[in-house]
């Protein structure tokens, strides 16, 4: 609920009913956004003072579509239509769907801004055209190549695109929201009096007009009377080096009769609190602090305002909020691609996409579809897990349908029914979800959003014809741009929205999170065709007058608030946001200067001691920990663990003998860590080549796999869970990753042109038990447990490769003896180890010769590099030594100081701290 005392709302509903009060039914009032509509309503009927007919009252948005005899039609329904009209045009040379959308929907939002503004597309994509042509031009006269003659071409059809477009949509009585704005230009410029029935029309709240927002108010002025109300205050309006007041200045600025300039900015007390945290779910959890230490009585709710400059802070914010914020109200959009649901459909529709044709499926594909936990809301868990066990266990690449419909539960073998269109299957699902009673308010609401798309998808489908591998590339192309619109209640509880969504009200306290460059403002990114130059040139907006329009929004929300905390992500992110705002800087700068009542403060913000220090824990090996060690050797050791030792003792105590995992899902992480980051090219290489595997490698076959490894990659990701892969940090990391394929396969081919490779295993588990006399005496039973990434004969000699992420240097694998490694409490020679034991596990198991070698992302051009090879005896001899010190009674378990990687310590030392 708004600052009642003086919001904006109020003094409008005050000022309307005793000026217009005999004409109240008569009058048409045209905010910014449809929320207001609601307040302003709450708002009449508290200044009312008798009975009156409400006044009509709308968003400009549906205000001009009223007098549009044109349909708006949405971005999917869109995109159909111009890749049909388009098709006409280009006949046989016309790109495929994907590849049309990934052009066609920017040039769409183009055509919406050129009719938005009113510019004559002949003028602008002629000019544009000429342009790109002298950016062609050579002074040799050499002929342009075919390349150049069908960039060329590419531009000049723009302008064809857009009357075909506009032909075919008016032809249905549809339109973009720019088409809508021209049509019903028309229709007031000949039938204005029909079209506008009421007496008095009201725009309020409003800063910036598009032009044709401009000429439809001067056909309504002309028409009818007009009134005007702004909100602005002299804190921007009257400076001219402030871009908040860029497009109220020449409107009312110097005007002593504009309604209203106000001063609560310029001259109004408050208070201003400014946070920097690093990490986005930071943010989150500092928001849910600092509400849980405000009030908690429902009136203190209502006047309370949460905006998140970045929509993905959703989820984490819901999350981190106490319970006593309750209830809540979210209006505000949030990206279907960071659901669980957009996934669970990605992998869905990932498992039939990939072998067109074939009965059979990918057992990665499946698993990724069967194991995720959406699908247990609709299937006894424990049989699922039990199929999904079985089907593990026969060890196949590939899974026929007619298997799998016998093999899993009835509730879902519809998905491996043939019978069925893909989108079909997929609508099944969604009804199922539906009825399994098992969601929650939140996920119904997301899930219904799924099943709108997928109606409009399979109403369209048809006329498109859409493949599986197209209707794959459209989800992922389409559906991740879509955007989730939560509508709430909005008179009741904590108000949760976004920057667009608070125009014109007002709270007492403001809580504005992602106060970062890029993000508040949001810079200079654009999603448009047309070059800036040539926006200039015809006054089409930029991201300068996008920044001025936000720069508004930001300062109005200050206006009449009381208390206002600012939270920003210190730590830096070029990609999805820099430093803080330039906002925050004009504030500290400005206040002081400019109103003296404000309170303005940077607030420190002090991270628990636990996550600083660790504690000097030492843990003794009493009785029963020494037998939870003999019990671990005998039940399944890997090399991981005996690394874990190395590296840290304590970690090995926390992790192998208290058994506590970190539990990742606890808390989202918005950045990647080093782990996913080995993990994701783990996953893409065992999917790349798996399917190889007892085939020799040559320059066709790897060409082959290469061709697949940017799907596999994205696969990947999806797979980890990892958010917002196609943006911010991990859009970098992605990119990485793909440069690490590339360079890892050009690797590949200087190998086989100088060695013959056979791929004998991929991910491979190897076990072997033995009976191993320690150093102290002791005889103890072992089992050794590894999963071997890649198992190759290279010249007919078998060769160990374990793939790693990070840095490798030779010396790490040469050690001098076993001495050299024992001796070390660094963990410089843990790769070693690791790979000593691998190759004791396979020629154990095998009774074949072996080596073993790393391959270093980080260090490629390297190579596959060789690790010393001790020999069986030696390496039984070192891991003797090393299982004796596990069993020392007299060597407690402490943190290494040494263990740069031992995050595990951390974790357990920071739930002490609280």
């Amino acid at each position: 609920m708004q600052a009642e005392e003086n919001s904006f709302l109020e003094k409008l509903a005050r000022e309307l009913w005793h000026s217009q009060k005999e004409n109240f039914d008569k009058l048409y009032v045209i905010l910014p956004s449809r929320r207001a509509r609601i307040f302003l309503i709450e708002a009449f009927k508290k200044v009312a003072d008798g009975a009156s007919w409400l006044p009509t009252i709308k968003s400009m948005e549906d205000f001009i579509s009223e007098i549009s005899s044109l349909q708006s039609a949405d971005e999917l329904e869109l995109i159909f239509e111009f890749y049909e009209a388009y098709k006409i045009l280009e006949g046989d040379k016309a790109d495929s769907l994907e590849e049309f959308m990934g052009w066609g929907s920017i040039l769409l939002y183009d055509f919406n801004e050129i009719d938005r503004n009113m510019i004559d597309p002949d003028v602008l994509f002629g000019y544009l055209t000429e342009q790109k042509a002298a950016e062609n031009w050579n002074l040799g006269r050499e002929e342009l190549t075919d390349y150049q003659q069908k960039y060329l071409d590419f531009w000049h059809r723009f302008i064809h695109y857009y009357r075909a477009l506009k032909s075919s949509l008016e032809d249905k009585k549809i339109a973009y929201q720019g088409m809508l704005y021209l049509e019903a230009i028309e229709s007031l410029k000949t039938n204005a009096n029909e079209m506008l029935r009421d007496e008095i029309y009201c725009f309020a709240g409003f800063n910036a007009f598009t032009p044709a927002e401009e000429e439809i108010i001067k056909l309504v002025k002309d028409s009818k009377k007009t009134l005007f109300y702004w909100d602005a205050d002299e804190y921007y309006l009257n400076d001219k080096l402030q871009e908040a007041g860029t497009f109220l200045r020449p409107r009312i600025g110097g005007d002593p009769t504009a309604k209203w300039v106000d001063t609560q900015l310029k001259e109004g007390e408050k208070e201003i609190k400014i946070y920097g945290i690093s990490g986005n779910i930071a943010q989150a959890k500092l928001l849910g602090e600092l509400l849980d230490s405000d009030g908690h009585e429902l009136g203190d709710l209502k006047r309370k305002a949460v905006i998140l400059a970045d929509e993905n802070l959703l989820l984490p914010v819901l999350e981190s909020l106490p319970d006593s914020q309750q209830p809540l109200n979210i209006t505000m959009g949030y990206p279907v691609k960071q659901t669980a649901y957009y996934s669970f459909f990605y992998s869905f529709f990932q498992l039939f996409q990939k072998f067109k044709g074939r009965e059979d499926l990918y057992y990665r594909d499946l698993f990724a579809f069967l194991e995720s936990p959406l699908l247990k809301k609709l299937v006894d868990k424990q049989k699922l897990d039990e199929s999904i066990a079985k089907l593990r266990s026969s060890q196949a690449i590939y899974y026929t349908k007619g298997k799998l419909k016998s093999s899993i539960d009835t509730a879902i073998s519809f998905v491996f029914d043939d019978d069925l269109r893909l989108i079909q299957r997929a609508l099944i699902l969604v009804n199922k979800l539906k009825n399994s009673n098992k969601l929650d308010e939140l996920e119904m609401e997301i899930l219904f959003h799924f099943y709108k798309l997928f109606n409009n998808l399979q109403a369209l489908e048809g006329r498109a014809k859409l493949s599986e591998q197209a209707l794959m590339n459209f989800y992922r192309q389409f559906i991740s741009r879509s955007q989730l619109s939560f509508v709430g209640e909005p008179l009741e509880g904590l108000q949760i929205m976004g920057v667009l969504e608070s125009r014109t009200l007002d709270f007492e306290e403001i809580y504005i999170l992602s106060m970062n460059e890029g993000i508040l403002p949001s810079g200079k990114a654009q999603n448009s065709l047309i070059p800036f130059n040539i926006k200039k040139e015809f006054n089409l907006p930029t991201y300068k007058e996008k920044d001025a329009i936000f720069a508004y929004h930001f300062y109005r929300i200050l206006q009449r608030a009381k208390k206002v905390h600012l939270i920003y992500n210190s730590g830096i992110d070029v990609l999805s946001g820099g430093e803080r705002s330039r906002f925050i800087e004009q504030l500290l700068h400005e206040i002081p200067l400019k109103n003296p009542n404000i309170n303005i403060e940077e607030v420190k913000v002090e991270l628990p001691q636990g996550l600083k220090t660790l504690s000097k824990e030492r843990i003794e090996k009493t009785d029963a920990i020494l037998q939870k060690i003999r019990e671990k050797l005998t039940s399944k050791l890997s090399a991981s663990a005996i690394n874990t030792f190395m590296t840290c003792p304590l970690d090995f105590y926390y992790q192998y003998i208290l058994g506590l995992r970190e539990d990742v899902s606890q808390d989202p992480e918005e950045d990647m860590e080093a782990f996913q980051f080995g993990n994701l090219l783990h996953d893409c290489l065992e999917a790349l080549y798996k399917p190889y595997v007892g085939e020799l490698l040559s320059t066709e076959l790897l060409q082959k796999i290469e061709s697949k490894s940017e799907e596999e990659l994205i696969a990947a990701f999806v797979k980890n869970e990892i958010p917002q892969w196609e943006e911010g940090k991990n859009k970098l990391v992605f990119e990485v990753c793909k440069s690490y394929m590339h360079q890892f396969f050009e690797m590949e081919k200087a190998r086989i042109a100088q060695s013959e490779v056979l791929i004998k295993g991929v991910e491979d588990e190897i076990e072997w038990q033995t009976a191993l006399k320690l150093s102290n005496g002791e005889e103890i039973e072992l089992n050794f447990f590894g999963k071997i990434d890649r198992i190759e004969e290279v010249d007919g000699e078998v060769q160990i490769i374990d793939y790693k992420s990070g840095n490798v240097e030779k010396r790490e694998l040469n050690p001098k003896d076993t001495e050299a490694v024992l001796s070390r409490d660094d963990g410089l020679y843990n790769k070693f180890i690791q790979l000593s034991i691998y190759n004791l596990l396979y020629q154990s198991k095998y009774n074949q010769q072996s080596t073993a070698a790393i391959l270093s992302f980080r260090r490629i051009k390297e190579g596959v590099m060789a690790a010393k090879n001790f020999g069986k005896e030696d390496a039984l001899k070192m891991i003797s030594e090393i299982l004796s010190r596990m069993l020392d009674p007299d060597e407690a378990f402490e943190h290494s100081p040494k263990a740069n990687y031992c995050s595990f310590c951390r974790d357990v030392e920071k739930s002490k701290a609280h």
